[in-house]
């Protein structure tokens, strides 16, 4: 039965020659770790990184804050003076 197990187990190897096979009871080997640079420093060495455009982004929050300022009417002039004091406050 063990050799037909072998047998079986080569036939495989044969599949895949890439994958190893380690015993069960045996460490496995530790990879060595590849020089390649992260992702973002990959992306500003080959001129793929591109900025925002903080133009485009301020428009934006303009018209959207002149939007705003149309559908809840025109600004009031806030004057401290105006304002009640607390204690004249009827319950």
């Amino acid at each position: 039965m063990s050799s037909n197990l072998s047998t079986s187990l080569s036939q495989l190897d044969g599949i895949n020659p890439s994958l190893t096979r380690y015993g069960r009871n045996e460490p496995a080997p530790v990879l060595p770790l590849r020089e390649e640079p992260d992702l973002l420093s990959w992306l500003e060495t080959s001129g793929r990184l591109v900025a925002d455009e903080e133009t485009a982004s301020t428009d934006v929050s303009t018209v959207e804050e002149e939007e705003l300022s149309a559908l809840m009417g025109e600004k009031e002039d806030y004057n401290a003076a105006d304002e009640q004091p607390e204690e004249d406050w009827e319950d």
